[in-house]
């Protein structure tokens, strides 16, 4: 459920960071006064913390639906979950939460903590779990740094997106463009995958 309050703080907090966003400004884009901030959050700072906890609780219930079983193939349960996170950041849903999240990702806070524990770990857990069962290996060390090269892909067309939008010469992405990166990850998956299997 969005909260006008909290989608504020995202937004002003990811443009402007914790010592740069104003709570008066934040208050005034929600339409609230600023002492409902003081009296929910206790101040600038709480409500930082609750803006990750926002957008982690955000982000998993956007997952949900992809995150696998342990059971099934793993390659589709992993291309079937990055497929997911695809959508999600193609989105312009995780817009703002790019921002935060980035700032977090370049100077870690206690927020940075909240974002890992509600939502990153449980995505990069179980791509690391279908690696190793896609391909036979057992370091778990391993699979995880092939799960972030996974998920790599697909946030640089987030993080990256003027970079993108002007590499593909469009003012927005078109349903071939979509389908287009869809295909293009899920090939690097299945080579990357191949690459490291067990013969």
């Amino acid at each position: 459920m969005s909260d006008a309050l909290l989608d504020a703080a995202v937004s002003q907090f990811g443009d402007l960071g914790l010592a740069g966003a104003s709570t008066r400004a934040i208050a005034a884009a929600a339409g609230i006064a600023m002492s409902t901030i003081t009296y929910r959050y206790g101040g600038k700072d709480g409500l930082y913390l609750a803006a990750a906890d926002y957008i982690a609780r955000t982000i998993g219930e956007r997952m949900q639906p992809a995150l696998p079983a342990r059971a099934g193939d793993p390659l589709d349960r992993i291309l079937g979950l990055v497929r997911g996170f695809t959508a999600l950041m193609l989105s312009e849903e995780s817009r703002p939460w790019a921002r935060f999240i980035i700032r977090e990702q370049m100077q870690p806070t206690a927020a940075f903590d909240r974002l890992w524990d509600g939502a990153m770990r449980e995505v990069l857990d179980s791509l690391a779990t279908g690696v190793m069962a896609a391909t036979g290996r057992t370091d778990v060390k391993a699979a995880r740094l092939t799960a972030m090269t996974f998920l790599g892909q697909v946030l640089v067309f987030r993080a990256a997106r003027a970079a993108v939008m002007r590499a593909l010469e469009r003012e927005e992405l078109e349903p071939d463009d979509v389908a287009a990166i869809h295909g293009r990850i899920e090939a690097n998956i299945r080579a990357i995958l191949n690459a490291e299997a067990v013969q």
